[in-house]
């Protein structure tokens, strides 16, 4: 339904749902045919959108995070054993603080973690 706009006609117009060109001026039959078969080709969006789903691969390294992801999610976020435990010593004076530990741990976490992202330059 395309029409003069300002003395110009326009050649084409998007489709609707495919993508592609319809053709609207006059004597573009043959255009318009060659569009429609090649929508038809293609075919649907929901068809080509099936189509894309059935080739998704999934990667063992996915698949092991997400059942990771699964086994984490299922745990509970705080230990609440240790917090009483950590509470009892430090209401008590009996815990110390290990601070060659911590530094010890903090430094683990840092090369794990650059070991798991790609060097930055």
């Amino acid at each position: 339904m395309a029409g003069k706009l300002s003395g110009v006609e326009p050649a084409s117009t998007p489709a609707i749902g495919t993508g592609g060109p319809v053709a609207s001026a006059p004597g573009a039959a043959g255009a318009a045919s060659n569009a429609s078969s090649a929508s038809n080709a293609s075919g649907t969006p929901q068809q080509v959108q099936a189509q894309a789903t059935e080739n998704v691969h999934i990667t063992d390294a996915a698949s092991q995070l997400a059942g990771l992801e699964q086994a984490l999610s299922a745990q509970p976020a705080i230990d609440a054993g240790r917090v009483a435990e950590v509470s009892r010593a430090l209401a008590s004076g009996s815990y110390t603080i290990d601070p060659d530990r911590i530094a010890a741990g903090l430094l683990r976490s840092e090369q794990t973690l650059a070991q798991l992202s790609p060097a930055e330059g």
